[in-house]
């Protein structure tokens, strides 16, 4: 999701800024309203542009009117996925020249992620998977072959 905005020079992580929460915003009402005759299989929803844009806000480097555009639009186009695989943060965090290594940045935003999941019927929608990569990989393909 923020390595093409990375790469055109706008900042992420914790040096993400309004503009840059509003670009991430923008994609995903892009990734998921636009029609695909098979369906997509998204690697990011809505929740997580919520809760970067939450933590990035609670430690000052987003404003308030962000965040409730990002709030309005998770509430809004939350429906429009059938389902949500919540990925706990149980394995090292990868070096990739661009993820955040920074642990409390990623246990923050892990907690606004997970207050979100209570604020839009978590237990419905959302399917928490733990394991080894290849352990996640499985339970979500055979979730998706059920389906």
């Amino acid at each position: 999701m923020t390595r093409g905005i990375n790469d055109a020079g706008m900042p992420i992580n914790l040096e993400g800024t309004d503009k840059t929460q509003l670009l991430i915003i923008a994609k995903h009402i892009d990734r998921i309203l636009t029609p695909r005759p098979n369906g997509v299989v998204l690697d990011r929803s809505i929740l997580d542009g919520w809760a970067y844009t939450s933590y990035l806000h609670k430690i000052g480097n987003v404003t308030s009117r962000s965040l409730q555009v990002a709030f309005q639009t998770m509430i809004s186009i939350i429906d429009e996925y059938d389902m949500i695989f919540y990925l706990p943060p149980e394995i090292p965090i990868a070096s990739d020249g661009q993820r955040s290594e920074d642990i409390e940045f990623r246990d923050g935003v892990v907690e606004q992620f997970e207050s979100a999941m209570g604020l839009v019927g978590g237990a419905n929608r959302i399917t928490t998977i733990s394991g080894t990569v290849e352990q996640r990989a499985q339970a979500i393909l055979d979730y998706i072959k059920e389906q």
